[in-house]
């Protein structure tokens, strides 16, 4: 899997690009699986992505590159010989965020839990 992820975020030149290429898909993909239910597909035949879309599709990507790249720690198994340990990593909607002691802190989930990823030039 590790060569389809790679492959996937060099095929396009910037985070934007690959964001919204990936938000179209899964329109596409919910527009599929609601015409084989038979539900209305009149909401998902808009010619713009909606920021929620967006969001969407950024949480698919960072979740199909933390699969492929922290595999071990999302099959819940120890990670040694590696800084994951000292991060107290926490697993939000299905994306790896580092823990620690900023829970209790008047700030934004984002801010208090970043995402973890390694490294990659198109992230």
């Amino acid at each position: 899997m590790r060569a389809q992820v790679s492959d996937l975020l060099h095929r396009y030149s910037s985070w934007n690009q690959l964001r919204k290429s990936t938000a179209w898909l899964l329109r596409f993909k919910k527009l599929l699986q609601a015409k084989v239910k038979g539900e209305s597909t009149d909401d998902l035949k808009k010619p713009t992505l909606s920021a929620d879309e967006l969001k969407q599709a950024e949480k698919a990507i960072l979740s199909l590159v933390q699969r492929d790249e922290f595999s071990a720690l999302l099959e819940g198994k120890q990670v040694s010989g590696t800084v994951m340990p000292k991060l107290n990593p926490i697993l939000v909607d299905g994306i790896i965020r580092v823990g620690g002691r900023l829970e209790n802190a008047p700030l934004d989930d984002e801010m208090k839990h970043p995402i973890i990823l390694s490294y990659h030039p198109a992230l």
